[in-house]
């Protein structure tokens, strides 16, 4: 679907027989639609480097591996509904009609309990961070162990992507934060080079599991008990993490709310149940992956800025980006050679270009 269809959907399409009068929310690869008792997801049409939602086919696979997965999770995943379009007016559901398009159907929630509102609005406490340590505990527990080898190059270049986007930082937010990509690329070399042999050990160890890969504070409903949603499905690889991957995303953003004191009681807990954390080496390779994790929210936040440029939500991400692209910053050691930058990538800037 196209985005002015996707608005007539909002606006005057239905449900069923019920009108949606719906809400909408868009990321880079969805819209989301928030319309009474339920959340519609529509995977966008795109094919990026890491996905590819170009086909109705594809969009129906991933719908389908989208519900299946987060069902592990939670039970506000209900199923997955075509749309179609009848006598001029979209609907969702089952019909007769050509289907155009897939959504994903969740039940809906109070935006006042997503953990980031809550953490915004001072409201995230410490018996909040206890139940949650304990779902995560839980579920890392019960997950899969992967045994494939660890991937030190794969690792490498996912940091290295954030490359990509020093242009435009380097246009909106100056020199300065276009260097600390380079820095932070630098450190992300040095690092991997030094703990390469304790990564590997954790894999062997089974720290590295299949989990949820996505799991930030937007993507978390504080409830009794904590709801987990919105995890990977259009690359299990992406889920195939180290524990300390999934936990350090999580506090990265807690921290990125300015609540350094939940991120640390939460590993603490976390840890304590999980046995994620063995040694010192380990709290390094903990804070390895705060940095890491941090440049792919910048990452994910600065492609929507592009994607809307003019746009209000073009004014909305770049101050999120920039929250995200300071935290990198605080967790750089204070001097950091660039001579361990990446061979593979061309460090151009917009007058280059």
């Amino acid at each position: 679907m196209k985005t002015h269809e996707i608005q007539q959907l909002a606006s005057d399409g239905y449900f069923d027989k019920f009108p949606l009068n719906a809400s909408i929310i868009e990321t880079h690869i969805s819209w989301v639609l928030l319309s009474g008792d339920f959340v519609f997801k529509i995977k966008k049409p795109v094919k990026l480097s890491f996905l590819d939602f170009s086909t109705l086919d594809l969009r129906r696979h991933y719908c389908m591996r989208e519900l299946i997965l987060n069902q592990t999770y939670s039970d506000i995943y209900l199923d997955v509904l075509p749309i179609r379009n009848i006598n001029g007016k979209w609907h969702i559901g089952e019909g007769k009609e050509n289907i155009i398009d897939y959504a994903v159907r969740m039940k809906r929630l109070e935006s006042e309990s997503k953990m980031d509102t809550m953490l915004d609005e001072g409201k995230l406490n410490k018996n909040h961070i206890k139940s949650l340590a304990n779902i995560l505990a839980q579920a890392h527990l019960k997950a899969e162990k992967v045994t494939s080898n660890f991937n030190l190059a794969k690792l490498r270049r996912l940091f290295n992507s954030f490359i990509e986007n020093r242009p435009f930082v380097l246009r909106h937010f100056g020199e300065e934060a276009a260097i600390m990509i380079d820095k932070s690329i630098a450190w992300s070399n040095k690092f991997l080079e030094a703990h390469a042999l304790r990564m590997k050990q954790r894999a062997d160890e089974g720290f590295t599991r299949l989990l949820h890969g996505d799991l930030h504070c937007g993507n978390v409903f504080i409830a009794n008990p904590p709801i987990l949603f919105d995890c990977i499905e259009f690359d299990d690889k992406l889920r195939e993490i180290d524990l300390l991957s999934e936990i350090g995303f999580l506090c990265m953003d807690i921290e990125a709310h300015n609540a350094p004191e939940l991120s640390d009681y939460l590993i603490d807990l976390y840890s304590k149940q999980t046995g994620a954390i063995q040694s010192k080496e380990d709290l390094q390779i903990l804070h390895y992956y705060k940095c890491f994790r941090a440049s792919i929210r910048a990452k994910v936040l600065l492609i929507s800025a592009q994607q809307h440029r003019g746009s209000a939500q073009f004014k909305e991400e770049l101050p999120k980006a920039e929250k995200y692209l300071k935290l990198i910053k605080s967790y750089l050691p204070s001097k950091v050679s660039l001579e361990n930058r990446s061979k593979e990538f061309d460090f151009k800037t917009d007058s280059d270009k």
